[in-house]
């Protein structure tokens, strides 16, 4: 339950800046300060076709810190407009759409700051989702540009072995016959990379479009020869796409950027805790996906902790303007997780009622215990 109860801790804080005259002892609100500096958060933006980005601002009041300023709350009135409508949109709130292949300029303008700011935006050669679907092309769709790399790790009850691949084909042919996989790819820029692993492990090209594209919500999907996740995790204020793919003796990761978010299982294969080298691909699965979930266990106990503070905050504050921005902050975290978390929940049971012999009934305990902290 820890999504369904999150909110209780910041409902108080919540009515409180909906009532009139709450946590203000009934005083005027002070005049907005003027901005001492305005600039968004990169001079330029990349962004495939498709594509959907908020845009940021930094802002800097006359006697304040620098910070990221509130698009949804806009106390500052800020005026969005874009020079080419038909390459990208923009709304009030700075969320940008890609439209096309080209090139635009971005702008804000406020009462408060003594000139319009602004943002080129290119777009690039990504393709929407819909376009992804009816091409035999594959594209990612994202923004990192991290260069895709593979880790692969073989791993038997007698050795671990890691190695970055510079010629994976070669590198997974000199793996014995008995030595189970894991290989770890970082980075979705190459998608004939990402292909090429696939191809190798029978994994189909619907599957692989899944994976290049990053707007694809969470998913379970059972097939013959293997499992499939589509998630994400949560790493300080970044939202980092991961895949997983699941098959005999092998289990394939794709995460969006370079992440150590799977370090420590890593060294869980190093050191052989729990004996998780005698162990088959599937409880390996079942740890990542258990990992995953505590990612999103501990960012809820985060907000709901945050927000605790901001009630106390708030029924001590005069001016609760800069408390309700961040309280919005929290919204949006919140509402990110709940997009990822919930079609997982609902879909689990999949893995839970497959019959393709890919779960093991030694490790189903594993995977009801990973479904339990979904469902609760």
């Amino acid at each position: 339950m820890f999504l369904s109860h999150l909110f209780r801790a910041g409902c108080a804080a919540a009515l409180m800046l909906l009532l009139p005259g709450c946590g203000s002892d009934d005083k005027p609100e002070a005049p907005l300060p003027k901005i001492e500096s305005l600039t968004f958060e990169q001079a330029s933006y990349e962004v495939g076709s498709g594509a959907v980005k908020r845009l940021n601002l930094l802002i800097k009041p006359e006697g304040g810190a620098e910070s990221v300023y509130n698009n949804q709350l806009n106390p500052y009135d800020m005026t969005w407009g874009i020079d080419d409508p038909s390459v990208a949109s923009i709304t009030q709130g700075g969320m940008l759409t890609a439209l096309k292949r080209g090139s635009a300029t971005v702008t804000v303008a406020t009462p408060y700051y003594t000139a319009p700011v602004s943002a080129t935006i290119v777009v690039d050669g990504g393709v929407s989702p819909e376009e992804n679907l009816l091409t035999e092309q594959l594209v990612y769709n994202g923004e990192s540009r991290t260069k895709t790399h593979i880790h692969l790790i073989r791993y038997s009850p007698s050795g671990f072995e890691e190695s970055l691949c510079d010629d994976f084909a070669a590198a997974v042919t000199a793996a014995a016959p008995s030595d189970k996989l894991w290989v770890r790819v970082h980075g979705l820029e190459d998608a004939a990379c990402i292909q090429e692993v696939c191809t190798r492990f029978g994994v189909d090209f619907l599957v692989v479009q899944d994976i290049l594209n990053v707007e694809h919500p969470s998913k379970v999907e059972v097939y013959d020869d293997f499992n499939f996740v589509v998630s994400s995790v949560f790493v300080g204020e970044r939202v980092v796409r991961v895949r997983l793919v699941q098959g005999p003796n092998v289990v394939l990761s794709f995460t969006e950027g370079e992440s150590s978010f799977y370090d420590d299982v890593t060294e869980a294969l190093r050191r052989n805790v729990l004996k998780i080298r005698s162990r088959s691909s599937d409880y390996l699965f079942s740890v990542m996906i258990n990992e995953l979930t505590a990612n999103y266990i501990s960012v809820a106990m985060s907000i709901g902790d945050d927000l605790e503070d901001l009630e106390s905050e708030l029924i001590a504050a005069a001016d609760g303007r800069g408390i309700g921005g961040r309280l919005q902050i929290h919204r949006r975290r919140y509402m990110d997780l709940k997009r990822v978390v919930l079609p997982l929940r609902d879909q689990y049971t999949k893995l839970l009622r497959s019959d393709a012999g890919l779960i093991h009934a030694a490790n189903r305990p594993f995977f009801n215990d990973v479904n339990d902290h979904l469902q609760n």
